[in-house]
């Protein structure tokens, strides 16, 4: 017969090895909330809840430790916000979170996981958004880190 020390023991390592991450946690927790922005953006708006949610979102892009395809599909749902909040508008779209949504963008098209699709969505956005404000997104892009500056860079160029 097993001890119960030893059993207790056992149920208690499987219940912690089963259990998510912190890590694994958030990293689900920010694919969700950006696949809410995505697909429910005009409605989260029209409750006042879209601009402070985006940028608690944004903090958490790109995904650091996800596997190739949760992080790909953040990265999706980012832009499919950029595309849809800034479809027939004069404003930049995110509005204060603009320099986020380029952090997340030079960060992910410095990374080879990003996939050619999906650089060259996130190239066409950016094109988009600098035609369309310049000045703005080059004062935006100027106070981010050279390490994202050259992915952005780079995204421009392709």
């Amino acid at each position: 017969m097993t001890p119960r020390w030893r059993r207790d023991g056992a149920k208690m390592v499987t219940a912690r090895s089963s259990a998510p991450r912190p890590r694994h946690a958030l990293q689900a927790a920010a694919l969700a909330l950006g696949k809410l922005l995505s697909h429910r953006h005009a409605h989260l708006e029209a409750a006042g809840t879209a601009a402070p949610l985006t940028p608690l979102w944004l903090s958490h892009l790109p995904l650091k430790n996800a596997d190739e395809e949760d992080a790909q599909a953040a990265l999706r749902c980012l832009c499919e916000v950029l595309e849809r909040a800034g479809a027939g508008k004069p404003a930049l779209p995110l509005g204060a979170a603009v320099p986020l949504a380029l952090g997340v963008l030079g960060a992910a098209a410095a990374k080879e996981a990003t996939g050619a699709e999906l650089a060259s969505q996130m190239q066409r956005l950016l094109l988009g958004g600098q035609a369309a404000h310049p000045a703005a997104l080059q004062a935006s892009a100027a106070a981010l880190p050279p390490p994202v500056q050259q992915g952005l860079a780079r995204l421009v160029a392709a």
